[in-house]
């Protein structure tokens, strides 16, 4: 077969392999997770000008991972589409143009505008691995963060041959945008080119490092702008969970283990014969394990970290085939890449059987749930309830009109600073709520460690078990349509009075020293009015400026709980900005021991 003809053949194989990958997807129907409905809250809040919160009146905290898919899902609302359907598909599509960037590693090492059909061999390979489109389809960034990693790869492999271009540094930039994890691949890449000794320009040079440097510390900037943290939310909710690192990679090798034994072997034939794409496909593998290893695995099923790196296991094996062709010719390398094919591809369709229409949270379960609770809330008058309840995507977009707290600690900064003291969480519940529902079992099975914040609820099934919420979800004692024991002198006198009553009142409990009273009673007029039925924004502004001072003036003499008091009702009235949240908590922990 002429290079020409077989450039054909490989160009429709590959047309094939990406048309086939799209139709199992589809076929494989995998519900969206909760997980990618908080990225599609945080996305549409966004658009519709409330910043980067779950609900407009939640808490300014970072409670996703993955800014640049975030903000991409967020376009839901500008081009009025549906944002779970999106979330599905848009992740599926560009996992299917991952398998073609994939693939165009070869060309791109080679020098040549032709494709081999040992290059269709890293689109084919990733076929194989059920987690890549299992995880493609659940909505969250997997197929994003493959296709910017495919680009990259293929990119610097035309930069490190031809010494020009930043491109590589302007794509692997988007990575770290688009996953914590980005920096390991990045660092990956760096690493690999010094200990290359370039004997000319070649990334990383000044203008390559500096595309990389200005992208990833414009969000480094950003986030602490917008955040007041230089991490996610999620390193602090997660740092001391412990999901057996090893356990996680060991299951996946064992489950992938024709996959496994063909890559040990094709590494040497790969190495020796086109070494760049080699090194690189196994950097960033190695990169991707280390941060499995270095934070502890994942609770989910079907090895979601492992699945944005099946396209470069793919690249190594088609190293590995194009190896084997140069040494022994093509039939050779055909023959072994079918076989490798045939039975990872058969262990993958037995697995995808199993895995079809199962997710282990499901945003859509998640979400009826909300439904029934924020009816049941509405007929006791709630118009924003304060809720806290994990499983925050599905929540934030049931009942947009609630203010959430998050007892797994992704989405809430001040549980996730204290995940180590239930002394600070179980004050920080009670003194800024408490909420009217929270959720007492699984990830915020702690909450029943807490005896004072426990005994002030009832479980729901108790006084609305119609509802049928489950045994782990509790509702405020003595919460009912004409009363609620938050309320300072009862529910119906606050409800009889004016917006500008309200303000007079809050502030004359601060000025007597009693911020406790003040911020209670904004919170029970914040949770059953309207906007318009409130103090202005300007009023709120100006009464949290004069909490924060008087914050101050306590911390300064010495009177931490005061400060702490003060300062809460600071955050609270002023819509709860980072900074002062990060402040606010730094005074808890000066003032409730551990």
């Amino acid at each position: 077969m002429t290079l020409r003809g077989e450039t054909r053949v490989a160009l429709v194989a590959l047309s094939l392999t990406v048309a086939a990958f799209v139709a199992g997807c589809i076929w494989l129907r995998v519900p969206l997770v909760d997980d990618a409905a908080i990225s599609i809250a945080y996305g549409r809040s966004l658009f519709l000008g409330h910043g980067l919160r779950l609900t407009a009146r939640s808490q300014t905290v970072e409670a996703f991972s993955n800014p640049l898919w975030t903000a991409l899902l967020g376009l839901s609302v500008p081009l009025r589409l549906d944002p779970v359907t999106l979330a599905s598909r848009l992740g599926y599509a560009l996992a299917a143009l991952s398998l073609a960037a994939a693939a165009a590693w070869g060309p791109c090492d080679r020098g040549d505008r032709t494709l081999r059909l040992d290059d269709v061999v890293a689109a084919l390979v990733p076929c194989t691995v059920t987690a890549f489109p299992y995880w493609s389809c659940a909505g969250l960034e997997t197929g994003l963060l493959s296709l910017l990693l495919s680009l990259s790869g293929a990119l610097w492999l035309r930069e490190r041959r031809t010494g020009r271009g930043v491109g590589s540094a302007f794509t692997l930039g988007l990575v770290c945008l688009t996953r914590p994890e980005g920096a390991l691949y990045a660092l990956a890449m760096v690493a690999l080119t010094r200990l290359q000794q370039p004997s000319r320009w070649t990334p990383p040079s000044y203008r390559w490092g500096t595309a990389l440097a200005a992208i990833v510390g414009w969000w480094i900037a950003l986030r602490w702008n917008l955040f007041a943290s230089l991490v996610a939310n999620t390193y602090y909710a997660k740092r001391d969970a412990d999901f057996g690192a090893w356990s996680y990679l060991g299951t996946f090798a064992r489950a992938n283990l024709p996959l496994g034994i063909a890559l040990g072997a094709a590494l040497p034939f790969a190495l020796a014969a086109h070494g760049r794409r080699a090194a690189l496909s196994l950097a960033w593998i190695l990169a991707g394990a280390t941060f499995i290893v270095r934070f502890r695995g994942d609770w989910m099923p079907e090895w979601r970290f492992i699945a944005p790196i099946a396209p470069c296991m793919g690249a190594l094996a088609a190293a590995g085939v194009a190896g084997l062709r140069d040494r022994y010719g093509g039939r050779v390398a055909a023959a072994v890449a079918l076989s490798l094919l045939t039975v990872a591809g058969a262990g993958a369709w037995t697995r995808a059987q199993r895995l079809r229409g199962t997710q282990e949270v499901s945003y859509r379960g998640v979400y009826q749930d909300a439904r029934v609770l924020g009816r049941h809330l509405r007929s006791l008058g709630l118009r924003h309830p304060l809720i806290a309840l994990p499983d925050v995507g599905g929540l934030a977009l049931a009942l947009p009109e609630a203010e959430l707290m998050d007892p797994a600690m992704l989405a809430d900064w001040s549980l996730a600073r204290h995940a180590r003291s239930l002394a600070r969480r179980e004050d920080y519940l009670l003194h800024e709520g408490p909420p009217a529902v929270l959720d007492a079992h699984g990830p915020s099975a702690w909450l029943t460690q807490l005896p004072r914040l426990m005994e002030a609820y009832v479980p729901m099934a108790s006084v609305a078990p119609e509802l049928h919420l489950g045994a782990g979800v509790y509702v405020l004692r003595g919460l009912t349509a004409t009363d609620d024991p938050r309320c300072p002198g009862g529910r119906r006198r606050v409800a009889a009075m004016s917006a500008g009553e309200l303000a007079a009142a809050v502030e004359a409990r601060s000025v007597a020293g009693d911020p406790v009273t003040a911020l209670r009673l904004w919170r029970c007029a914040w949770s059953d009015r309207d906007d318009a039925r409130l103090p202005s924004l300007g009023w709120r502004a100006e009464a949290a400026r004069e909490a924060r001072a008087e914050s101050r003036r306590s911390e300064a003499a010495g009177r931490w709980e005061e400060a702490l008091r003060y300062a809460s009702l600071a955050t609270v009235l002023g819509g709860h900005d980072a900074h002062d949240r990060r402040r606010t908590e730094a005074l808890r922990e000066r003032a409730i021991g551990r």
